[in-house]
């Protein structure tokens, strides 16, 4: 790191410094939105649902949900390692 000062010698002093980052996972998913389109009763579609984690840590989804109940998700809970994807299908 280069620290300005005041003094007309040094107006500029290097001084060596230390990072440590704590590895974090973080959640991206392809689509925001899923479009299931018209599905007639009794019938089902299935669409893929794509999480990603662009961080630096495992990510672990513990749940994914629907506020309608005849839509639901499987696996509602797994992981993916950083830089990866998993889905629920």
């Amino acid at each position: 790191m280069i620290v300005g000062t005041n003094d007309p010698l040094r107006p500029s002093v290097a001084h060596a410094v230390t990072l440590q980052v704590t590895p974090v996972p973080m959640i991206a998913v392809d689509t925001p939105a899923l479009e299931f389109g018209n599905v007639f009763s009794g019938a089902s579609r299935s669409l893929p649902l794509v999480v990603r984690n662009t961080g630096t840590d495992v990510l672990a989804v513990g749940g994914i949900s629907s506020g309608d109940s005849a839509v639901s998700a499987s696996p509602t809970a797994f992981s993916v390692p950083k830089g990866e994807a998993g889905w629920s299908p």
